[in-house]
This record gives structure tokens, sequence and C-alpha cells, in this order.
């Protein structure tokens, strides 16, 4: 590694540099996204420096000290093949060993660094793709934008499903834009909810959490009818094929395989079952 090469933690003047490597990288993730990620997580927010300028970076964001998610894992191409990643993965890890399992999506590229460092795999995501188009007929009932009276029943619902409590992130994303996070009662009981944000190359939809997959179908279409003009993107786990082909004949297809994986002790998270579309691979 080159000796002027410096590791130190991140800050908001960094963001331009950090928002270059994403975009270099090709990646979604817009301002708001960093900014929540140093305000949950200021001492576990990293950068690499060459020249004043930023180089690498790695996020974390702990949910409820159950466990912590890294993310943001960047180097500049120029760069790699120096150890940067490693170093910016153990200075996350350190800052976070204390609060419950470290977990993380990993691409294809990433997995072999951190099969090496110990994680191991929980299980498979894959990233869906929806091109602009129309939708077929649909028939979505009793699809309600999320107020700020049922925010609170959402978070107490949402808490054993996620499998932590992650308030801090569906409030960030549901004040982002209005008529981008939806609910649906069957009764008088809360049967799903969704949110979704802008990013810089597509709309992202998640998480989408329900009962049984024709709430999550609802929720998608209440949606998707909104924003049809505009490449969509979400992130599901691949364990329910039937989810998988609603997707498919929504104008779905696949476009990245992910593997979620974990470092400590295997336990288990949340409900899967439930979760129809992620957070993102930045959240969990």
């Amino acid at each position: 590694m080159h000796p002027s090469i410096s590791f130190r933690l991140m800050t908001y003047d960094n963001f331009p540099g950090a928002i270059a490597l994403k975009n270099q990288a090709g990646w979604n993730q817009v301002e708001a996204d960093w900014e929540l990620f140093l305000k949950s997580s200021p001492a576990g927010c990293f950068v690499a420096e060459y020249e004043n300028t930023v180089i690498g970076t790695a996020t974390s964001v702990n949910y409820s000290e159950r466990f912590s998610w890294i993310s943001m894992v960047l180097v500049d191409p120029r760069f790699r093949g120096q150890g940067i990643a490693r170093r910016l993965m153990e200075l996350a890890i350190e800052s976070v060993k204390t609060r419950g399992v470290v977990r993380l999506d990993a691409s294809e590229m990433g997995r072999p660094l951190y099969e090496k460092m110990g994680f191991e795999v929980e299980c498979q995501v894959v990233r869906m793709l929806r091109q602009p188009g129309p939708l077929a007929a649909h028939f979505s009932e009793g699809i309600m934008p999320v107020s700020e009276e049922i925010f609170a029943t959402i978070c107490e619902k949402d808490q054993p499903i996620f499998g932590a409590e992650r308030r801090f992130v569906l409030d960030n994303f549901r004040h982002r834009e209005e008529g981008n996070s939806f609910y649906k009662n069957s009764g008088e009981i809360l049967s799903g909810y969704c949110f979704s944000r802008q990013g810089t190359k597509a709309f992202h939809i998640g998480p989408l959490v329900a009962d049984d997959e024709e709430t999550a179908r609802q929720l998608l279409f209440a949606l998707l009818e909104h924003h049809t003009g505009e490449t969509i993107i979400l992130d599901t786990f691949v364990h329910n094929p039937d989810w998988l082909a609603v997707l498919a004949d929504s104008g779905f297809a696949a476009v990245r395989n992910i593997t979620r994986m974990s470092l400590g002790q295997g336990v288990s998270f949340g409900i899967p079952a439930k979760q129809f579309a992620l957070a993102g691979l930045e959240f969990g």
C-alpha cells in the first residue's frame, strides 16, 4: 500500500468524493443516504484518502445493538489490489464488533474478501429491475399513504419481521418525498406496508413487508402505477418462487445476484417470509 494513503473517520466534507466513487461504480445511492449513514453511525463510517482525495469508503449502520450492517465498501479502481478495502472493512468491523453480529450483502466481486475475513453465507438475494413501461391491468383495494398516525403501528409490526428496530431508517425514507410510502389494513389490522425512495439511476422500492403475497402485490402496484415512466429496482430473497413470478409478470428481471453474509455466531433474524422487498443492499 502506498505510504501516502491514510484512513480516518468520514465527515460531511467527504460527501463529494464519496459520491464520485459511488457514481464511478454505477451505484444508485444519493446524498441523503450518505447523510443517513453518517448521522446514525458517526464513529462507524470511514474514508481512505490519497493526496486529499477520497479513494475509498466504508459505512456501517447499527440496529438496536442486535446487529450492524456494513456497506458502501468502495475503492477507486486505480488503487485496487493494495489492501484498501480490507483495511476499511477492518476499521468498520472494529467500530461495531461489540454491538451485535456484523452483517452485509456481498456482490460477487466482494464476496471472496469477506470470506477471507471470516464472513459466512446466510442466504441469497437478487436485485430485480423494471424498465419504464405501462402496467398490465391490476386491482389494488384499500391502499393508503403512510400517515403520522399509522407510522408507530408500522414500526411496532416491523421490528420482529426485520429482526431489529429500524424506525430511524423508515422515518428517513418516508420524509424524502410525499406519496412514496403506503400501507394496507385487513379489517382493523395492519397487513402490509411499503417504502421507497428516488436514486440517481432508478427508483428503489423497499422495504415491502406484508402478511401474504396478495397484499404484497397490491402494495407493489400502488407504487408502480405512480412510476411507470421510471426505471425501478428492488431487492428480494430468492426463497419464494411465487413472488419472483409476480415480479416477472410485472416486468421485472433479475440483474444481480447477492450473497447475504454474517460474521460471528449464526443467528436467525426476523421473518424472511414476510419481507417481499428489502430496504436495500446498503441497509439490509
